[in-house]
């Protein structure tokens, strides 16, 4: 299993969200102006490798994916309670809709999960910004 081959499929997922203006496959340097709104920004931050039989490995992945969306262009109770809220539906409906009923990746199937983390509000150059932190959980069974 490759990482190339998970952060494709995170990536199509994550174009197929309407909501979204721009996506990151990466975090963010400190300076980096983020050219669009809501964006994501998703990495790869994890990796354990269990034994499941003496045959078989159980392989878990954990990317971070943080939603981001300004705050002038709403108010911060719309971009919180209104766009924030939607948009982390979106993005979950579109990996129900994407990776459910036997999803797989390089011929293994995928269980996955996606939690919902933080809620932040932050200054940045666009101005006061609005974030929510989700974490993916990818499990495989591999025999590799």
């Amino acid at each position: 299993m490759s990482l190339v081959t998970l952060n494709s499929k995170i990536q199509t997922t994550l174009d197929s969200v309407n909501e979204l203006a721009i996506i990151y496959d990466r975090p963010l340097e400190r300076t980096e102006q983020i050219s669009g709104f809501p964006a994501a920004v998703y990495y790869y931050q994890s990796f354990t490798n269990d034994f499941e039989t003496n045959q078989e490995n159980l392989k878990e992945y954990i990317y971070t994916i943080v939603l981001i969306q300004e705050v002038r262009q709403k108010g911060m109770e719309a971009a919180h309670g209104t766009v924030m809220a939607g948009l982390i539906d979106a993005v979950v409906d579109q990996f129900d809709a994407d990776w459910d009923q036997g999803a797989s990746a390089e011929g293994h199937r995928i269980w996955w999960r996606l939690t919902g983390g933080d809620i932040n509000v932050f200054e940045e150059h666009a101005g006061l910004l609005i974030s929510a932190e989700l974490s993916l959980s990818i499990k495989l069974i591999t025999n590799d």
